[in-house]
Formats: structure tokens, sequence, C-alpha cells
């Protein structure tokens, strides 16, 4: 499974569950997968291949951080008072 970041919200397209999906279930397609796959009448017996979830959109973050050399080569060259001046 590739994923573009954590399940975010719910959108109206809906797929066949697979393993690590959120189990947002679309229960009506589900009864109806099952009903396809068995035939009408009672009990209706659900089956893991019925299942049908809603897709996310999937929502990522990300930070900045910035970074200096603290490195004797930057404090002997003048460069470390500059860079922690850099804004």
């Amino acid at each position: 499974m590739r994923h573009s970041g954590g399940a975010g919200e719910r959108t109206d397209v809906t797929k066949e569950y697979e393993f690590g999906d959120p189990f947002l279930l679309d229960l009506p397609k589900t009864v109806m997968n099952a009903v396809q796959r068995g035939g009408a009448g009672a009990p209706v017996r659900l089956d893991p291949r019925d299942f049908e979830v809603y897709r996310t959109e999937y929502t990522t973050r990300s930070a900045t951080v910035p970074m200096v050399d603290m490195s004797r080569s930057m404090l002997y060259n003048g460069c470390f008072n500059a860079a922690k001046r850099w804004r």
C-alpha cells in the first residue's frame, strides 16, 4: 500500500476494503455486495470480500528546521557568528 500521509477527511468514493485501510464502512454497498454474491433471502451472510469502505483524503505534515554547522572549521573561518545571525 502506498499512502501519502495520515487519513484525513472522508470522500464519497468507495472501494473494496484492503488491510490497513481506515474502516469507514459504507453499509448499504457492503450489504448489496453480499446480496449480489449470495442471492436474495435471509440471513444475508457477509464475507470479507463484501466490505466497501469510503476513501479518505490523505493529509501530510512537514517541518523546516534551520541547522547550523558547529564544527571548529566554521569557528576558525569566522562563519559561525554569521550563520547564527542569519534569519
